[in-house]
C-alpha cells in the first residue's frame, strides 16, 4: 500500500510529529510502511531528515493554499506519478481541495478531518 500523507510541513504541528513518529516507529520495527508526505508549505522543516533517513519520500507543493487550482494541479500530478493506493489528508476544510484533485483517479481515498474548530 502507497500513502500519501497531505501536510503542512513536517516541522512542528502536533500531527506532523507523531505521524513522523509512527513512521520511525514502524521502520524499526520491520513493519513495511510505503509512505510520502506532501508539503503544502514550500520551506524544509526540521523533521524532514527523520523520514528521509528512515527510507521515507517528501514532496514540496509548487504552490500553497493562495494559489488553490494551481495547488490541486501539482498534487493531482503527484498522485498519478506517484500511484499512491490511499491519500490521508491531515486538514480540517483544507481536504476538498485533496478530494478534487484525487477524482477519477484509480486510488481509496482517506480523508481524516483534524481540528475542527
Amino acid at each position: 500500500m502507497r500513502v500519501l500523507h497531505v501536510v503542512e510541513s513536517l516541522d512542528k504541528g502536533a500531527v506532523e510529529n507523531w505521524l513522523v513518529r509512527m513512521f520511525v516507529f514502524g521502520i524499526k520495527n520491520n513493519i513495511n510502511l510505503d509512505w510520502t508526505f506532501y508539503c503544502v508549505e514550500s520551506f524544509k522543516g526540521r523533521l524532514e531528515e527523520q523520514v528521509i533517513e528512515n527510507g521515507g519520500k517528501v514532496i514540496h507543493a509548487k504552490e500553497n493554499w493562495s494559489k488553490p487550482i494551481k495547488l490541486i494541479k501539482d498534487l493531482r500530478n503527484h498522485i498519478l506519478k506517484g500511484k499512491f493506493t490511499v491519500i490521508h489528508g491531515h486538514h480540517d476544510f483544507m481536504n476538498a481541495l485533496y478530494v478534487v484533485a484525487s477524482i477519477r483517479v484509480p486510488i481509496t481515498k482517506v480523508m481524516q478531518v483534524h481540528n475542527m474548530d
